[in-house]
């Protein structure tokens, strides 16, 4: 960390703290149970072997530039706030190994915010590659949120090892300020005369179906015999080849919808192909799929990390996944009506009403089913790293090649499946996490291939 680092990060703290916690960012904290810690996880691979001195500065420069990763919770209720840590505190830990070497869970996988900060590195080194995992406390930022910090590390750690300083990339501006609006969200759009009776019983219909509809979990697997425990953190990949990924993306084209349409739709007619093979049937039963919705806008650019987003519910009927057609135009319908008028600000309004009562803990923390699977895109995380020269598509970081990145959202009680989608040089990867209490070593791999089966078919 240089002087002028510390010095702003002094500055910053000075007049932004404490800072009240958003209605999310308390749900994500109430929610944050022994058993299923509320974390996500990132996995990057390289191509060359890490500096260690550059890579902890890196770190470092990093943590001091996003406040609410330099933070810890103290209070609780509407009275809970961001405390900001002292440097020597505040930078995240990272644990050093040679590749091959096992990665531990620490604190049972948990991050306390009232004692640390929301982010930690494990990084693997040796036969010329290298390979890092890190962890957030979800309720200090999202997964744009957390791109954005990893943006960072990776700039300070490009300029520190470029064989040309004058080519070194430069840390982009950010606005510490902005995280005073980061829980305030622009008006939705006014739906045409046609879909404004819709927009008005969209909230209540939800709410009665989210609390007296539960959703089914998806079956655990069958026991076999000598299957062990998933290894931490249990991420299984399948990357699409350059020439399987265009003809996805051409055939989703052609039904007028999006990768995330055709990804929800192959989710779940997964989830009732798993069921199936587990012994159960697609007659009865609904699956709930948690969807995460950005909320980023202009001007956002310049926030440090945070939560900018909500989450909406795509809810089907087992058998629906019969129809593949009939279920893709659906999820078509719905998923534009959301991002167009703004339906997933009705569950942050929710959630406001709970935080200023202090009844937080009537959705947080229950041991209920509130969704059958997550399903996060990420798109291109890379996208805004056009700052780095690129080598066959993929990103130059300094003296090493960025292989490839993917990640997987948090499991909670009876959501025990926890799925992603990304591109990365042109490639499309899905990611998928099981709950290690009820799946075994390989079930998330199977699991992904099922679901890289269908949306191949897509």
């Amino acid at each position: 960390m240089t002087a002028t680092t510390l010095d702003a990060a002094a500055a910053t703290d000075a007049t932004l703290f404490p800072l009240p916690l958003t209605p999310f960012e308390a749900f994500l904290t109430a929610d944050d149970d022994a058993d299923y810690p509320m974390v996500f996880y990132g996995e990057l691979r390289f191509r060359g072997e890490l500096d260690r001195q550059a890579f902890q500065q890196a770190v470092a420069t990093a943590s001091m530039r996003h406040p609410l990763l330099r933070s810890v919770v103290r209070g609780a209720g509407p009275s809970a706030a961001w405390h900001a840590l002292a440097p020597d505190e505040a930078v995240a830990p990272i644990d050093w190994a040679a590749r091959g070497m096992p990665i531990a869970a620490y604190d049972d996988g948990r991050i306390d915010l009232s004692r640390r900060p929301g982010v930690r590195f494990w990084v693997r080194i040796g036969d010329g590659e290298s390979e890092v995992l890190v962890q957030f406390h979800h309720a200090c930022v999202d997964g744009h949120g957390a791109m954005r910090y990893l943006e960072d590390v990776l700039t300070a750690y490009a300029a520190a090892r470029s064989s040309s300083p004058d080519a070194a990339p430069t840390l982009r501006p950010l606005e510490p300020d902005r995280l005073r609006r980061r829980g305030v969200f622009t008006a939705p759009a006014t739906p045409p005369q046609a879909a404004a009776l819709r927009r008005w019983w969209h909230p209540y219909r939800d709410a009665l179906r989210f609390h007296f509809l539960p959703p089914k979990p998806v079956a655990v697997p069958k026991p076999r015999a000598g299957a062990g425990p998933p290894s931490f953190p249990g991420i299984a990949s399948h990357f699409f080849d350059d020439e399987q990924s265009r003809a996805i993306r051409g055939r989703v084209a052609a039904q007028a919808g999006t990768i995330n349409d055709a990804a929800l739709t192959a989710l779940l007619r997964t989830l009732r192909d798993w069921d199936q093979e587990q012994g159960g049937s697609d007659r009865g039963g609904r699956y709930r799929v948690l969807v995460p919705v950005d909320l980023r806008t202009r001007g956002d650019e310049f926030l440090p990390a945070a939560n900018r987003m909500t989450f909406s519910f795509v809810v089907r009927n087992a058998r629906e996944g019969r129809d593949p057609a009939q279920l893709l135009a659906s999820i078509r319908d719905e998923t534009q009506y959301v991002k167009s008028y703004g339906v997933g600000l009705d569950f942050l309004h929710a959630l406001g009403l709970l935080h200023a009562r202090d009844w937080m803990h009537r959705i947080a923390g229950t041991r209920r089913c509130l969704a059958t699977a997550v399903l996060t895109n990420m798109g291109d995380p890379t996208r805004r790293f056009q700052r780095f020269p690129r080598r066959e598509g993929r990103c130059e970081i300094g003296d090493v090649i960025l292989e490839s990145i993917t990640g997987s959202p948090p499991i909670r009680p009876l959501t025990r499946c926890a799925f992603g989608i990304g591109v990365y040089a042109g490639r499309i990867v899905l990611n998928a996490r099981c709950d290690a209490r009820h799946f075994f070593a390989g079930d998330a791999e199977r699991l992904v291939t099922m679901f890289a089966e269908r949306l191949g078919e897509s």
